[in-house]
């Protein structure tokens, strides 16, 4: 029987953690929808990237440097550097200054950060706040307009390149902390996730939403820290071959959701959920108000703020406002 850790509590999962149980089971036909008929993306996205890999990755390391930075002469255990990677574009490049400004404000070093970005006309923007650009023709193009909705076609194919970069930052020897744009952080969540538990290799912000799409784990693709090793790059090696399922679902949480079960049952992935008052996502805005309150009224100190569970970025900028 699986486990995952939600909080600092070790529990079974309500679900076993297999496709065949569980609330997915009630779906007939769902891997025959979810399979895609299409395998244009599969051409025009992952082929050239797969054949020029190692450009993007040495890419990251000259802006990062070496991922090492150490190793235990005694227990041969090798301490990693932390790449914060993100994915944006033109319409989102305010919520990343607002995330920015918030690390300011709280004295955190950003310069650990790669933001992925899908024009060469962003990338002097983004280095002009002081963080690393990463732009390269290789990973694709991608809209400069925000998504008009869930699921739309620019949504779909910034999905893409959130799985690309952090497959080539993981690639390049990096742990990753993975985030969206429409976060804040409080304080610096790195040495926490790196410190919280030895046994798992990728912890997970709790989504909120308890829908049969996200069955069993419910985790949010939008924030997540993942440790470098073989199990997290077989993972990541599913993901990344996953673009034409994830352009069909139009969901990288669905599919990284079930990648995530078959990686756990296959190679014995560990998953790990951190606790929604350290980590509060929109789910807390729109379901915890009493908690929101406290937040606003600091008597709550989370780490970092996700304002996911939005139509669009109107609402976001709404709520950030």
């Amino acid at each position: 029987m699986a486990i995952v850790r939600i909080g600092d509590k070790k529990q079974v999962s309500p679900y076993y953690i297999n496709h065949r149980m569980g609330t997915v089971a009630n779906f007939l036909d769902q891997y025959q929808t979810d399979y895609s008929k299409d395998y244009q993306d599969e051409y025009t996205l992952l082929r050239p990237l797969v054949k020029q890999m190692e450009q993007p990755i040495q890419q990251v390391r000259n802006l990062l440097g070496d991922p090492i930075i150490s190793v235990d002469s005694i227990t041969g255990v090798t301490t990693r550097k932390t790449a914060v990677v993100m994915v944006a574009n033109e319409g989102v490049i305010d919520l990343v200054m607002n995330l920015l400004c918030s690390c300011r404000s709280a004295g955190i070093d950003t310069s650990n950060y790669l933001i992925f970005v899908g024009s060469e006309e962003d990338v002097s923007i983004i280095n002009n706040m002081g963080v690393h650009a990463v732009f390269n023709p290789i990973l694709g193009s991608m809209p400069k307009n925000a998504a008009g909705y869930y699921g739309d076609r620019t949504f779909s194919r910034m999905m893409w390149l959130k799985v690309s970069s952090v497959y080539i930052a993981s690639k390049a020897g990096y742990n990753v902390l993975f985030q969206d744009c429409d976060l804040v952080w409080f304080r610096d969540p790195i040495p926490y996730l790196q410190t919280i538990d030895d046994e798992s290799d990728i912890i997970f912000m709790d989504d909120g939403g308890r829908t049969p799409r996200f069955t069993p784990l419910y985790v949010n693709s939008g924030f997540y820290y993942q440790k470098y090793n073989n199990k997290v790059m077989y993972l990541m090696e599913k993901m990344l071959k996953s673009v034409s399922e994830i352009s069909t679902t139009h969901s990288h949480q669905a599919t990284l959701i079930r990648h995530i079960v078959e990686s756990h049952e296959v190679v014995g992935l560990q998953i790990r959920m951190v606790d929604q008052k350290l980590f509060p996502s929109g789910y807390m805005y729109h379901h915890q108000k009493k908690y929101i309150e406290n937040l606003i009224g600091y008597t709550e100190h989370p780490y970092v703020f996700h304002m996911c569970w939005t139509s669009n970025k109107d609402d976001k900028v709404g709520v950030y406002g």
